[in-house]
């Protein structure tokens, strides 16, 4: 379904579409879409899109009009590494936070850091996702900047979306406020404890360098283009 709508009902309806690496700022991304668009967000997509909608996901070979999120590498890969450990084990969170990991815990935890740096057909590691992005001409956007008006990001999204800078920095104020508010109400989503695997990952040296590796790599990417 999400396929569908991202490739073909798209294409139909005049939807927008959000993509990324996962955990690159997508959800928020969305979100920020449907408040400056004024469009639904099938959040989850659990329908299909068969009137202009806001359509989020992580496929690379979706139409040239999307928009792809980006964030630090390191800061990505410990919010995904926790969501695959989550995924694997939710009691995992709970000994996060009460800072009773095991031994287990923390080779999960690099088994799964390791096999991302890997990565897949699927889903390549960042700098291999990106790379795909940029050839296909797909505009990448530093969704760290996209709250400060007047930036880069910002005028990529106005141009992007067809909107104003006036009504894009209105859009950003309500997406924020919606993150911050599902933050305080307790959200699991938005209240993962990834600090706590970043320091795992740091732990293992060796782990630590392909990531610094995989860094620069990224930045080498996106750094000769102009997208970001």
């Amino acid at each position: 379904m999400n396929l569908g709508n991202a490739t073909m009902l798209s294409r139909l309806t005049g939807s927008t579409v959000v993509s990324g690496y996962p955990k690159t700022g997508t959800t928020y991304l969305s979100h920020l879409a449907a408040q400056a668009t004024g469009k639904p967000y099938i959040e989850g997509s659990m329908r299909f899109a068969l009137r202009p909608s806001v359509i989020h996901t992580h496929f690379r070979r979706i139409p040239a009009s999307a928009v792809f999120s980006f964030r630090p590498v390191k800061k990505v890969m410990a919010s995904f590494v926790t969501h695959r450990a989550l995924d694997l084990d939710p009691g995992f969170a709970e000994r996060l936070r009460k800072g009773t990991t095991t031994n287990a815990d923390e080779e999960r935890v690099h088994r799964i850091a390791r096999a991302l740096l890997e990565g897949s057909r699927r889903l390549p590691p960042p700098s291999v996702y990106y790379a795909d992005v940029c050839r296909r001409g797909g505009t990448v956007v530093n969704v760290l900047d996209v709250m400060t008006s007047g930036s880069r990001a910002q005028r990529q999204l106005c141009a992007a979306w067809g909107v104003s800078a006036e009504t894009l920095d209105r859009a950003v104020a309500a997406a924020s406020a919606l993150s911050e508010a599902r933050r305080a109400g307790g959200h699991e989503f938005y209240n993962r404890p990834s600090d706590r695997v970043r320091d795992m990952i740091d732990a293992d040296a060796a782990l630590s360098n392909a990531i610094r590796d995989e860094v620069r790599r990224t930045e080498v990417v996106l750094g000769g283009n102009s997208n970001v």
